[in-house]
């Protein structure tokens, strides 16, 4: 999930997992989501308890490349289907 949409799922009150498989790429987005938030208090378009209660519903987690092509590949077969409804 990108760090956009991340904060936009996180302000609208859901929990939000971020993997990666970097560490540094996951403190990167978090700290623009902080940066993006910090903006919008700054603005007067959230309060500082929607804000916080944003960066609390945001977890991280990291994960292997392997483990994440398999999850492509499981979802290959589908694809057809899903261009073809559309």
């Amino acid at each position: 999930m990108g760090n956009g949409i991340a904060h936009v799922f996180a302000v609208a009150g859901y929990d939000v997992l971020l993997s990666d498989i970097s560490e540094e790429a996951l403190q990167k987005a978090v700290a623009k989501i902080e940066k993006n938030l910090h903006r919008q208090v700054s603005k007067g378009y959230l309060s500082e308890e929607v804000a916080k209660a944003a960066v609390d519903r945001i977890t991280t987690s990291t994960w292997h490349s392997r483990h994440i092509s398999i999850r492509f590949s499981l979802i290959v077969p589908y694809l057809f289907w899903i261009v073809r409804i559309r």
